[in-house]
């Protein structure tokens, strides 16, 4: 049972960032404790799909604000655009942080660079399914998104493993 009450007085003094980082640790744990669990290309396999749930949320949260009426109104495939530069970084933190910790062959911006061109080659492929979703069937442009962006993490997963986040081999 879930009990909830309002606000008798003053607003909150929390930041967004205060809130983040106390949504992040539980998050992190968790994460670590799955990731520990396999080994090889399975472990990576579902720490990158667990890590890519998290993008699809800030994904789909950004893509939202942007293209909401009652918000800041922005074309949703400019939305698209825009919000797969922020959940692509935020991907690859995690995923170089916690998929694949050990050392690399590659420095990190090198390894965020390429991430990030292997993110806009899927978003290139995207784009035009996501206006087709929406324009032919009538979909919803989150729910859009969200189709094309699991699509996409199909394309990746293989491919950014090979090309950016491989493991340094001794």
């Amino acid at each position: 049972m879930t009990i909830t009450s309002s606000r008798h007085a003053g607003e909150t003094r929390a930041s967004v960032a205060e809130g983040l980082a106390s949504w992040a640790l539980p998050v992190r744990t968790q994460m670590t404790s799955t990731l520990r669990a396999g080994s090889g290309p399975i472990r990576r396999g579902a720490g990158f799909a667990a890590v890519g749930v998290t993008g699809l949320v800030v994904n789909l949260g950004v893509m939202w604000v942007l293209a909401d009426p009652r918000a800041l109104h922005v074309n949703y495939l400019v939305a698209a655009v825009l919000s797969t530069q922020l959940s692509s970084t935020w991907n690859f933190v995690l995923t170089d942080n916690l998929v694949y910790r050990g050392p690399k062959r590659l420095t990190a911006p090198r390894r965020w660079l390429g991430f990030l061109v292997m993110s806009n080659a899927v978003l290139v492929l995207r784009i035009p399914l996501l206006a087709l979703l929406v324009s032919l069937l009538g979909l919803h442009y989150l729910f859009a998104s969200a189709l094309t962006l699991v699509l996409g993490y199909l394309v990746r997963f293989r491919t950014q493993e090979r090309l950016t986040l491989v493991e340094k081999i001794s």
